[in-house]
C-alpha cells in the first residue's frame, strides 16, 4: 500500500499568523526582502504574494515562478530549505517513520518547488523516508539556477503524473492533504484523509469521502481501519 503526503500543511504546518500559504511563497519573499530582484520582477513577486491564497493566481505564479529564480545563485534554494527544515512538524516525521517500519511506501507530491522540499527533509535526516518526492522542478548547475519545470499549476495536475509516471492508482493508495491543491487527489484515492486543525474544511467537504482529523499523530490509527 502507498501513501502520498502533501507537504504544506502537513509536513510543514500552516501556521496561523503567517502571510505564508506555502514553501513558495517563502522562496519568493526571501527573493523580494533579500534584493534579488529588479524592479519590475519585485512588483511581480509581491502580486504573488498578495493574492497567493487565489487558485487562479497561484496557477499563474506557479508558471511563471521560473521568470524570477532562472540565473539566480542556487545557494538561495539552499538557505530557504534550512528556512523550511526548521518548520518541519516533528511528529509528523514520526508518524511517516512508523508508518515506513510498517511497510507502506512513503511519497510527497506537491505544487511546490521539488529541490526545496528534498533539501529541507535532507536537512531535517528525514529524506530517506520518502520512496520518491515530485514536486515543479528545478534544476542547477555550477552555482546557478539554469531551469524551472512547472510540472503541476494545480493539484489535479498531479493525478496524471502519479497514474502514469509513478504508476499508482486509487485503489492502492491513501492520500493525506492539508492544503486547497491536495483536494483533487483527495477525491481521487479511495482512502482519502484531510488533516484540518480548525475544522473549516469538515463542513466545506462534508459531502466528500473524506476522513477527517485534527492531527497527523492520529494516522497510524486511522490506516489500521483502512487496510
Amino acid at each position: 500500500m502507498n501513501i502520498v503526503w502533501g507537504y504544506n500543511g502537513t509536513i510543514i504546518p500552516f501556521m496561523p499568523y503567517s502571510a505564508f500559504y506555502s514553501s513558495d511563497h517563502i522562496l519568493i519573499d526571501y527573493l523580494r526582502t533579500n534584493n534579488y530582484l529588479l524592479f519590475k520582477k519585485k512588483l511581480m513577486a509581491s502580486f504573488m504574494l498578495k493574492h497567493e491564497k487565489s487558485p487562479a493566481v497561484q496557477s499563474w505564479a506557479r508558471g511563471h515562478l521560473g521568470s524570477l529564480i532562472k540565473g539566480q545563485p542556487s545557494i538561495i534554494l539552499e538557505n530557504v530549505s534550512k528556512i523550511l527544515s526548521a518548520k518541519i512538524y516533528e511528529p509528523a516525521l514520526q508518524v511517516m517513520r512508523v508508518l515506513q517500519a510498517q511497510g507502506f511506501e512513503l511519497y510527497i507530491a506537491s505544487c511546490s518547488t521539488d529541490s526545496l522540499i528534498k533539501s529541507s527533509l535532507y536537512f531535517k535526516g528525514a529524506d530517506t523516508l520518502f520512496r520518491g518526492i515530485v514536486g515543479n522542478h528545478v534544476s542547477s548547475y555550477s552555482g546557478q539556477i539554469m531551469d524551472y519545470t512547472c510540472r503541476f499549476r494545480s493539484g489535479k495536475d498531479k493525478i496524471a503524473f502519479l497514474e502514469e509516471t509513478m504508476r499508482l492508482s486509487p485503489e492502492n493508495t491513501i492520500v493525506i492533504g492539508a492544503s486547497q491543491d491536495d483536494i483533487p487527489l483527495l477525491e481521487w484515492s479511495h482512502y482519502p484523509i484531510l488533516v484540518d486543525a480548525s475544522r473549516d474544511g469538515w463542513k466545506k467537504y462534508e459531502d466528500k469521502h473524506f476522513i477527517f482529523m485534527e492531527t497527523v499523530q492520529m494516522v497510524p490509527e486511522i490506516i489500521k481501519s483502512l487496510v
